[in-house]
């Protein structure tokens, strides 16, 4: 079994190929091709902004409502039965109720998601 310098230095042969790799792809192509790609990077970006803001606000909404009894996942209008569910807010709850119950990793990933950390 190789060591540990022998795996570091085969990452990192590796890595530096790859960026080799993509530096000449960048090259090659034309400027509006490039700008082309900056332009979907920076859409994908801003998507990807957008998903975590909403998750934070949903999460953030959940624990600022009240619970009945210990234990219980808060009643929210974010979880009528009227409104519609998703995969998302189940998560939520999800974790939620793990960190009621007292899973460190749990919290962990709350204050994560709020910007304690």
């Amino acid at each position: 079994m190789p060591d540990d310098k022998a795996l570091y230095q085969k990452a990192n042969a590796i890595a530096n190929a790859k960026i080799k790799r993509m530096t000449s792809l960048n090259e090659a192509r034309t400027q509006s091709e490039r700008n082309e790609l900056a332009r979907k990077a920076g859409k994908a970006s801003g998507e990807s902004r957008r998903r975590s803001a909403e998750l934070r606000k949903r999460l953030a909404a959940l624990l600022d409502s009240n619970a009945n009894t210990y234990g219980e996942l808060p009643e929210n209008p974010l979880f009528s039965k009227s409104a519609e569910h998703s995969i998302q807010d189940f998560i939520i709850c999800a974790l939620i109720y793990r960190a009621l119950k007292g899973e460190v990793s749990a919290i962990n990933s709350i204050s994560k998601l709020l910007g304690m950390k």
